[in-house]
């Protein structure tokens, strides 16, 4: 077989892959992206098989790597997660609950520990509040972060 099968071989595979996915941008560069991925893994087992038929390696390639509906479908699975990312008013809803939590907890314990007469209640709630904003600031910057 000549390389201008493999070549052949190789751009089919990514025409049946570009006939699956979305339009854009991001759709090219994994387009990029796996054609040098097939590229480089055929250079490969070339190297690590030399007297082999260059059209089975491609298909050994080429399984390795899996279908275009294989591919199509790992891309849509990650565009959904991606997509799913809360919106600005979720975010203040999930931060307002999380301080309103901290502060029920704070209050509860300074509770609990003015009744057993450790220290008087209102101070128990001002220094547990401090530090249940503390960590809720803490966990927030983390997050937004990570």
């Amino acid at each position: 077989m000549t390389e201008d099968q493999v070549k052949r071989k190789i751009d089919e595979f990514i025409k049946r892959t570009r006939r699956l996915l979305p339009d854009g941008f991001e759709t090219d560069d994994i387009l990029d992206d796996l054609k040098a991925h097939i590229h480089d893994s055929l250079t490969d087992k070339r190297e690590e098989y030399p007297d082999a038929d260059p059209i089975l390696l491609l298909k050994e390639v080429l399984e390795e790597i899996g279908t275009p509906e294989d591919i199509a479908e790992e891309y849509r699975s990650e565009q959904v997660v991606s997509e799913e990312k809360p919106n600005l008013s979720e975010k203040w809803i999930r931060y307002v609950m999380r301080l309103t939590a901290a502060v029920l907890v704070a209050v509860l314990a300074a509770w609990i520990v003015a009744s057993l007469g450790l220290v008087d209640f209102m101070s128990a709630v001002v220094i547990l509040i401090a530090f249940a904003f503390i960590e809720w600031w803490v966990r927030g910057k983390q997050t937004a972060t990570a």
